[in-house]
């Protein structure tokens, strides 16, 4: 059965979109600029409760591993200047490549803000600076399960909530190459 987090505790995270194997899902914006989750059509549910599963709002899911806030700064400065709060991203993104990895992160695409997935330094500019603005994850969490089933190292940065879908969206999914950061966020409110 489909349930969904109701429009005033969902963050629009959009691991319930992904999840739907039968696209029954999508993100809009709504009439004040922020996603909101639409039904395209009850006719294709299989009510198989995905949607329902993979939403943090409604599983209230707790993190089963310790998080540690750090303060830090990149010492390249070139890459420092090219980003916002210090460059540390684009320090982690750099190792990250450096193993055959590959990097998840906010990305400006003409007007809309959309993550995106890089896996070449020369890349690593598309993800740095701040962006101010709700991203756009579909298919995001699916690409990044396929890249950890791949064996890869994968650095994923977004908003809290969104760490918050993918973790709860990768569920059993192997996690040991999976590195999160966090952005602050000022909250999203309908």
């Amino acid at each position: 059965e489909m349930i969904l987090a109701d429009k005033f505790t969902c963050t629009a995270c959009m691991a319930c979109v992904d999840a739907c194997s039968q696209q029954v899902l999508r993100a809009d914006i709504d009439i004040n600029g922020y996603f909101a989750i639409h039904v395209n059509t009850m006719s294709s549910c299989v009510e198989c409760g995905k949607c329902t599963r993979v939403c943090p709002v409604l599983m209230n899911k707790k993190i089963d591993r310790e998080s540690a806030p750090y303060a830090a700064w990149n010492i390249d400065s070139e890459q420092r200047q090219l980003s916002a709060s210090g460059g540390v991203f684009a320090a982690i993104a750099a190792l990250v490549i450096s193993k055959c990895g590959s990097v998840y992160g906010a990305a400006i695409e003409g007007f809309e803000v959309k993550h995106k997935r890089i896996i070449t330094e020369s890349d690593l500019h598309l993800l740095q600076g701040s962006k101010y603005q709700h991203s756009d994850m579909t298919g995001i969490y699916k690409q990044v399960r396929n890249d950890l089933q791949q064996g890869m190292y994968v650095l994923f940065s977004g908003l809290g909530c969104q760490v918050a879908g993918l973790l709860s969206f990768l569920d059993k999914t192997n996690k040991d190459k999976l590195y999160t950061i966090d952005t602050i966020c000022g909250g999203l409110s309908t």
